[in-house]
């Protein structure tokens, strides 16, 4: 299950790791430090929040909650080109929207292919966050050019949708600087190919892991923030990103009053909230005021810049102590399986989607419960044309398709002579 990867590598690995190479996981120094019974406290709550994990991956919610989900009528083709066209053309339009602002092409041009963009395109979405749902867009383009090609295989659309990928990536890691949506393309498509084409073995899907791992730290030292040669620095890497467990250490020491929900509120309101809309909209808010309630002085110090979303479980004890550390990882994980369990119908295009964009957002989701689901409500929009084509096909779930052919032999018996 990618949910407890990445639960076990942010909060069991790098704190193991990091008591032996301390500075190799330092990701905000002078900002998050390690108080010793704050870290020790640290290490029980990660093992609630795992086991909490497991419960709602395993447990019986899951599979009520995907009884309550929409069901997926027979789409037709076009839907799954049109939706790719539509989310390319306005994704790509955002990318070069966000070069123009902040005027990108005085650059030199490997600036533009290194990140070089990335701070001033952070601050540029201070009355334009649009520019940010255009990336996503984007990357979401991908495994719908995917399905696209699935769905009627040929040359020209399989050249159509690998060039979709390549611009895509180049856009996203090079001009946006943005790692967590690019190394989460390939994630995407292995999912669509998974349900659509065939079954992928366990051997593929460990050795592609580990390719995007490794792709990660190299693009992290081409950016000068990584190393390739040392394996702990590396991981370390990696680790300043999935920094939860610091964030959660110091969220213990530190947090005395609870928000009470009110950060997590604050993400689903205000996010996709047209600042032209409301010039008075604050500039901290949801995860970024769990961030400066952990770490304060952060946003101003980076002059908002950047954002370090604190991880689910220092978000959850923000928010609401030691329960908050249980139940939104128990609601993450629920939410996971629930999709999982619609697909193993019919395979739905609709849940596909969805699912490989879940899995591909694992990290985002780790890194801040709050800051993805205002996301994963627009995708779930954006791929709406899914369930709005074609005919319905009732929404069967595993075991009920029996029943309805039955129930289609006894009429035709009774209408028999």
């Amino acid at each position: 299950m990618g949910a407890g990867r990445n639960l076990r590598f942010a909060y069991f690995l790098v704190p193991l790791l990091a008591a032996e190479r301390p500075e190799a996981f330092a990701s905000l120094e002078g900002y998050l430090d390690a108080p010793p019974g704050a870290w020790q406290a640290a290490t029980w709550v990660s093992g609630m929040g795992f086991l909490a994990l497991l419960y709602g991956y395993f447990g019986p919610h899951a599979s009520r909650v995907a009884r309550l989900l929409p069901a997926e009528p027979e789409h037709r083709r076009r839907t799954a080109g049109a939706l790719t066209a539509a989310l390319f053309s306005m994704g790509a339009a955002s990318v070069l929207a966000a070069v123009l602002i902040n005027d990108g092409f005085s650059l030199p041009l490997m600036d533009l292919f290194t990140g070089g963009l990335r701070d001033e395109t952070v601050k540029s979405f201070s009355g334009r966050g649009y520019l940010s749902l255009g990336f996503l867009l984007l990357a979401l383009s991908v495994p719908c050019a995917a399905l696209w090609h699935c769905e009627a295989p040929s040359r020209w659309r399989l050249g159509g949708a690998l060039a979709i990928g390549v611009i895509a990536g180049v856009l996203l890691i090079g001009v946006v600087g943005s790692r967590i949506l690019a190394l989460g393309i390939p994630i995407a498509v292995l999912v669509v190919v998974h349900y659509r084409v065939r079954r992928l073995g366990v051997l593929p899907v460990v050795t592609g892991g580990l390719a995007l791992a490794f792709l990660g730290v190299v693009v992290s030292a081409l950016r000068g923030t990584g190393s390739v040669a040392d394996p702990i620095a590396a991981v370390g890497t990696l680790g300043q990103t999935l920094d939860g467990f610091n964030f959660l250490v110091n969220a213990l020491a530190r947090i005395d009053d609870f928000s009470w929900g009110t950060t997590l509120v604050e993400d689903l309101t205000l996010t996709y909230f047209p600042r032209s809309l409301w010039a008075g909209k604050p500039l901290i808010y949801g995860a970024v005021s769990a961030q400066e309630a952990i770490a304060p002085g952060l946003y101003t110090d980076f002059q908002g810049g950047a954002t370090f979303p604190p991880g689910i479980l220092a978000e959850g004890y923000v928010n609401f102590g030691l329960i908050g550390s249980v139940v939104l990882p128990f609601s993450a994980a629920a939410v996971l399986r629930a999709v999982y369990v619609r697909i193993q119908s019919e395979r739905p295009a609709f849940y596909v989607l969805l699912l490989g964009w879940l899995l591909a957002n694992l990290v985002s989701l780790f890194r801040g419960f709050g800051l993805t689901m205002p996301q994963l409500i627009v995708v779930a929009v954006i791929l709406s044309p899914m369930l709005l084509s074609g005919s319905s096909r009732g929404g069967v779930l595993p075991g009920s398709a029996g029943r309805v052919t039955k129930l289609r032999h006894r009429v035709s018996a009774r209408r028999s002579p």
